[in-house]
């Protein structure tokens, strides 16, 4: 069993090395160098006898930096997505930014107005007679547990869009497609 499985291993390594190792230099002598380590396993089915591995080169400059992606997105929210070349991300980071800010600003302005009331109540100068110091008091921590929770989740989006634009630079160079159909499933991984 042993050798059957070294020998499968052998082969694969070769089946492998076959095509890049021929691809390489066309590649050279176009002054592009291949992205240091790629991974190629194509994994088939017993019934598909007529298949062949193809060179799946990824090159270090069409990857974008994870370290300029953080960067950028640490200094402007969204531009680390817009880097990484993930358009469609920016815009919904922008607006549970805007939403989260938003919420925290509205409800910040109403604890300052509830402060006030609950500290011209306790004075005897009531603007709301209807309501008593207590219910103002109420509606004063109400408004302020509302800001802190929403002022936290605009830093949670702040600091969740770092880490979504460095980890989709650090996963530009994995993929996994299926191609022919259900006869086979190439998992592609380059790092």
């Amino acid at each position: 069993m042993r050798r059957w499985v070294r020998m499968g291993g052998l082969f694969c390594g070769w089946a492998l090395a076959q095509p890049l190792s021929a691809a390489l230099p066309s590649l050279m002598a176009k002054g592009r160098r291949p992205f240091s380590r790629a991974a190629q396993v194509c994994l088939t089915h017993v019934e598909s006898r007529s298949f062949s591995p193809t060179p799946f080169l990824v090159y270090r400059d069409s990857l974008p930096n994870p370290r300029k992606a953080l960067w950028l997105s640490a200094l402007l929210p969204g531009a680390g997505q817009i880097y990484n070349r993930s358009y469609w991300k920016a815009p919904l980071i922008w607006g549970a930014l805007a939403l989260t800010g938003t919420l925290a600003y509205q409800n910040h302005k109403y604890y300052l107005r509830y402060r006030q009331a609950y500290r011209d109540a306790l004075s005897g100068q009531n603007p709301f007679p209807t309501l008593p110091p207590e219910n103002l008091r109420f509606l004063r921590e109400t408004y302020r547990k509302d800001r802190d929770v929403f002022f936290l989740a605009s830093l949670v989006v702040y600091a969740l869009q770092i880490g979504e634009a460095y980890s989709d630079a650090h996963l530009k160079g994995f993929t996994i497609y299926a191609a022919g159909g259900p006869s086979y499933v190439r998992l592609v991984c380059t790092w």
